[in-house]
């Protein structure tokens, strides 16, 4: 499995910091609205959990995972402008 690009996860990371809250289908809609399905999204989300578990969470309700940024996400998200 390859990682997601750096440029992806830092989209990623803005845009959630922004929404608050968002499913991966919601990501992609916004960030990749070309894109036929959510994998590239989803593997983003995976590794920013993975490589900064500070800077991203996730939360399951309805059968459905929604991502957010923690309370350090969004400062660190400024800094990637």
């Amino acid at each position: 499995m390859t990682k997601a690009g750096a440029d992806i996860r830092g989209e990623v990371l803005l845009t959630l910091a922004q929404l608050r809250l968002a499913t991966p289908r919601q990501l992609k809609a916004l960030l990749l609205p070309h894109q036929q399905d959510t994998d590239y999204v989803r593997r983003a989300l995976r590794n920013l959990l993975d490589e900064s578990p500070a800077l991203v969470g996730r939360t399951h309700r309805a059968q459905q995972s929604y991502w957010y940024c923690t309370p350090g996400g969004p400062r660190r998200s400024r800094l990637l402008r």
